[in-house]
């Protein structure tokens, strides 16, 4: 199984695309930081999401997350929900036959998460997404086999794992309303089945609209 929890740490790796969508006109300044009091504003609402694909050796995994939230000048705070597709083949022994095969695993995984972003000097921010992921994993021993084939027959469960992510980045303005994002965070909690255990998780994309004014 920690094959296949490296492997879904790779996606993270993976660059992902953020659109945040505004209505109207906003201030060019990056990070203004200005944010005038008396209700809900339109411009300041967040859309968007991640989307990608990843390919290792016997296995890919695809996903997508999509985004909602909102901006308070140099605050912003918002709600990702994930989902998760994973598939790789995991080599075993027939029990029959003692000739090496190969067993198709497949999960569908979920994750939902608070994400928020805190403005910094220049295009520096911190960012903190505290949530759960929720993953299908292969109990121990992996597989017992069927009497008349020796073929392998999974044994796996649900888990749910608490995540504490934190951790910063940088948000650099190619354009009047367009930044690139690129960050890195580190999973506080350190649960042994969470995807992220032991590992750094790297994420960057490009940002429609602007973080901080």
């Amino acid at each position: 199984m920690r094959r296949g929890v490296i492997g879904l740490v790779l996606c993270l790796f993976s660059f992902a695309t953020f659109a945040k969508v505004g209505i109207g006109i906003q201030s060019k300044n990056y990070l203004r930081g200005y944010y005038s009091e008396g209700g809900f504003d339109p411009d300041r609402l967040i859309i968007g999401g991640n989307l990608g694909m990843n390919f290792f050796k016997k296995g890919y995994t695809g996903y997508i997350s999509p985004i909602v939230g909102y901006s308070f000048g140099r605050f912003q705070l918002g709600l990702s929900a994930g989902y998760n597709f994973y598939h790789e083949k995991l080599p075993y022994t027939n029990a029959l036959t003692n000739l090496p095969e190969e067993y198709a695993f497949s999960s569908s995984n979920y994750s939902l998460s608070l994400f928020s972003r805190l403005a910094l000097l220049g295009p520096l921010f911190i960012h903190v997404e505290p949530g759960y992921e929720f993953y299908k994993v292969l109990d121990d021993p992996n597989f017992t086999y069927e009497f008349s084939t020796g073929k392998a027959i999974e044994h796996a469960r649900r888990v749910s794992i608490p995540i504490a992510l934190v951790g910063g980045g940088f948000g650099f303005p190619i354009g009047d309303r367009v930044s690139f994002v690129i960050y890195g965070l580190y999973d506080l909690i350190q649960n042994p089945l969470s995807p992220y255990f032991g590992l750094p998780i790297i994420r960057g994309g490009f940002n429609v609209g602007s973080f901080g004014n």
